[in-house]
């Protein structure tokens, strides 16, 4: 299982281009997903999380995990991005991608990558949605900002969900009871429902 994990954690870029803050919590987030994880991990982070870098390394991830800055454009959907280290990551960019491995998970730790258009609520076209489209068969997004704090909990209590009894090479894994794991962990220290309610779930 080759596990791949992005962090670009130097927001000279992204200082610059969006006046957003750093994720110093992307750090933990990690960390905690080291600890989970049953083999080692690739990790791309500061300037080695590289646009180039993310899409050379894609078609061979079955998980690929972003810890950064989202943006929906609901003017030009394909231009819906992540942030990386030297420029966007756009929904038309993983559209261009082929032969992309099965089974393939992403986990979008962003805001807004599951954010839905007002003036088109039947027509959701944001990159969590469109990932399934594109080859990922389960896609964990955030419907609006979220907390930076709240990326190495969610994170730590996901993967341990989805890695346990993995030592079965036979077994499957379970995202979408993964992440209702960690969210309901995440309800119940008590933080208000508009810190655990934006993360959701797409695909199988």
């Amino acid at each position: 299982m080759h596990l791949q994990f992005y962090l670009p954690e130097s927001w000279q870029w992204v200082k610059q281009k969006l006046g957003q803050n750093s994720l110093p919590c992307t750090k933990d987030e990690i960390k905690e997903i080291s600890v989970a994880a049953p083999g080692p991990l690739k990790i791309l982070e500061d300037s080695e999380a590289t646009v180039k870098a993310f899409l050379d390394e894609l078609s061979s991830s079955h998980i690929i995990h972003l810890a950064c800055h989202g943006k929906q454009d609901p003017a030009d959907p394909l231009k819906s991005a992540l942030y990386l280290y030297n420029g966007p990551v756009e929904l038309s960019h993983f559209m261009q991608k082929q032969h992309l491995q099965s089974p393939r998970l992403a986990f979008l730790s962003a805001c807004e990558t599951a954010l839905g258009i007002q003036h088109l609520p039947n027509e959701s076209i944001h990159l969590a949605a469109s990932l399934t489209f594109v080859g990922f068969l389960s896609v964990v997004g955030t419907m609006w900002s979220i907390q930076d704090s709240d990326g190495p909990e969610i994170a730590r209590h996901f993967y341990e969900s989805l890695f346990e009894g993995l030592e079965n090479s036979h077994a499957e894994w379970d995202s979408a009871t993964a992440l209702h794991n960690a969210v309901q962990k995440l309800r119940e220290s008590g933080v208000s429902f508009m810190r655990w309610m934006p993360f959701i779930h797409f695909g199988i």
